[in-house]
C-alpha cells in the first residue's frame, strides 16, 4: 500500500575554456567570450584556479526570449563552466584581446542527461595582429638592405612599446621609448602584437640615401606611411596612401599594401657626371694649373673626381669642404679633362678662382643641374685668354712706325 516516486539525481556537465595563441600555448587574458543556450542555467557556476567567479562582476547571465547568454572575460588560466544542464550550447568570441585578431569560429557542444559533454575542452585560438614590412626597389622584387625604419604611436606608453619590442626579435625599442625601429635586411620583418591605434612608419637616413650590400644607393621614401590597427574590423590593418600593386614605371618611392604586408619601395638613386675642360680656345688643348671650384647644397657624399680613367685622391688632388649648408669642391686642372662623378640631384655652380700663370681668369659662372641622374650641362669648357701685351715702336708723334729698333724684355725672376 506504499507508492514510492523515485527521481533520478540530476547530472550536470563541465566544460573547460582556454584562450591561446597556439594549441596548448599559454592562456591569453582579456578576450570576451559568450555561451548561448536554451537549457536551464540556474546551476551554472564559473571557476578559475579552483575558485568560484562572482556572477555580476566576473561574468554575467542574461536570459531574453528563451535564450540565455553567459558572458565572461578570459584570465591567465583556464575558465571552467560547471553546472551545465542537458541541452545544446554555442560558444563564440565577441571581443579579441588587444594585439590579437578575433576568432570568428563557433564552438558547439551538447550535454546529455548523464552530464556527459560532447566537447569538454574548448580551446579558442587567436592569431596575433601581424604586419610584415618589406623594403625593396621600385619594382618590388629586389630587397634593399640597410634602411632604418621606425614605427611610432604616441598613444602607446613606453612599457607597451617595450612589450612589443621584446616579443619581436627583429626590432628594438627606440631611444626615447616612443616606438620600435630596425634596419632592413634580406627579407621582410614581421611585427606581431600591435595594439589598436594609429601608427606612423617612417624611413630615416642621415644623408637621405641608403647604401645596400652591393654599394647601390637608394633615395629614402620622403613621406610617412600611416596605418590603423583595429581588431574589431574585418580589415584589421588599414594603410592610408598606399598602392595595392607595384608600379614598374614609377620614378619616385611609394608604398604598397597587400593583405598583411606593407612594402616600402625606394627609387634607385641616380647620379650625374660632368666633364670639365680648361682651354685657351674652344676645343683646344687642355691647360693645367687652373683652380676651379664647384658649389652646391646637394649631397656630395658620393662625388669622385677622375682623370684619364683614374680616381683622384680627396685631400691631395681635390678638397671637399662644407660650411653653413653649402659644399665647395675645389680642384686644379690637369693635362686632360676632369670628370666629376657621383653628382646627386640638385643645383651646382662652377667658377674659376685662380687662372694658370700666363692666362687671364675667366669670371663667368657655369650653372648646371642634376635631375634623376641627368645633367643639364654635362660638358663645361672654361676658356681663358692668354695674358697679352702689344708693344709698338714709333716716332715722337706716335704716328709713324720706326723699324729696325732692337727691344728687350727681362724679368730676373724667370729662368732661362
Amino acid at each position: 500500500d506504499t507508492l514510492t516516486i523515485c527521481d533520478a539525481l540530476r547530472k550536470f556537465g563541465t566544460v573547460s575554456v582556454s584562450k591561446t595563441e597556439m594549441a596548448g600555448g599559454d592562456e591569453i587574458e582579456g578576450a570576451t567570450l559568450k555561451i548561448e543556450t536554451t537549457a536551464d542555467t540556474s546551476n551554472v557556476v564559473l571557476t578559475r584556479d579552483g575558485k568560484n567567479l562572482t556572477e555580476g562582476t566576473d561574468y554575467t547571465v542574461e536570459t531574453k526570449n528563451g535564450k540565455t547568454t553567459i558572458t565572461f572575460t578570459t584570465g591567465s588560466t583556464k575558465t571552467f563552466v560547471t553546472g551545465l544542464a542537458e541541452g545544446s550550447y554555442t560558444l563564440t568570441e565577441t571581443i579579441a584581446p588587444d594585439g590579437y585578431v578575433i576568432n570568428e569560429s563557433t564552438f558547439d557542444f551538447t550535454v546529455n542527461n548523464k552530464g556527459e559533454v560532447s566537447k569538454s575542452a574548448i580551446e579558442v585560438i587567436d592569431e596575433a595582429v601581424k604586419l610584415s614590412v618589406n623594403k625593396t626597389d621600385l619594382t618590388g622584387k629586389t630587397e634593399v638592405q640597410n634602411a632604418v625604419l621606425t614605427i611610432t604611436n604616441a598613444s602607446l606608453t613606453e612599457s607597451q612599446w617595450a612589450e612589443i619590442a621584446s616579443a619581436n626579435a627583429s626590432v628594438k625599442l627606440t631611444a626615447n621609448g616612443d616606438g620600435i625601429t630596425w634596419t632592413s635586411g634580406k627579407s621582410a620583418v614581421e611585427i606581431k602584437y600591435l595594439l589598436n591605434g594609429t601608427y606612423t612608419l617612417t624611413e630615416t637616413q642621415g644623408d637621405k640615401a641608403i647604401t645596400d650590400a652591393n654599394g647601390n644607393k637608394y633615395d629614402v621614401l620622403a613621406s610617412e606611411v600611416t596605418f590603423v590597427v583595429d581588431n574589431t574590423k574585418n580589415d584589421v590593418v588599414k594603410v592610408t596612401g598606399a598602392k595595392n600593386k607595384f608600379a614598374s614605371d614609377a620614378t619616385e618611392g611609394y608604398a604598397v599594401f597587400d593583405s598583411d604586408t606593407l612594402t616600402i619601395c625606394d627609387a634607385l638613386r641616380k647620379f650625374g657626371t660632368v666633364s670639365v675642360s680648361k682651354t685657351e680656345m674652344a676645343g683646344g688643348d687642355e691647360i693645367e694649373g687652373a683652380t676651379l671650384k664647384i658649389e652646391t647644397t646637394a649631397d656630395t657624399s658620393n662625388v669622385v673626381l677622375t682623370r684619364d680613367g683614374k680616381n683622384l685622391t680627396e685631400g691631395s688632388d681635390y678638397t671637399v669642404e662644407t660650411k653653413n649648408g653649402k659644399t665647395t669642391i675645389t680642384f686644379t686642372t690637369g693635362t686632360t679633362k676632369t670628370f666629376v662623378t657621383g653628382l646627386a640631384e640638385g643645383s651646382y655652380t662652377l667658377t674659376e678662382t685662380i687662372a694658370p700663370d700666363g692666362y687671364v681668369i675667366n669670371e663667368s659662372t657655369f650653372d648646371f643641374t642634376v635631375t634623376n641622374g641627368e645633367v643639364s650641362k654635362s660638358e663645361i669648357e672654361v676658356i681663358d685668354e692668354a695674358v697679352k701685351l702689344s708693344v709698338n715702336k714709333t716716332d715722337l708723334t706716335g704716328k709713324t712706325e720706326v723699324q729696325n729698333a732692337v727691344l728687350t724684355i727681362t724679368n730676373s725672376s724667370l729662368t732661362a
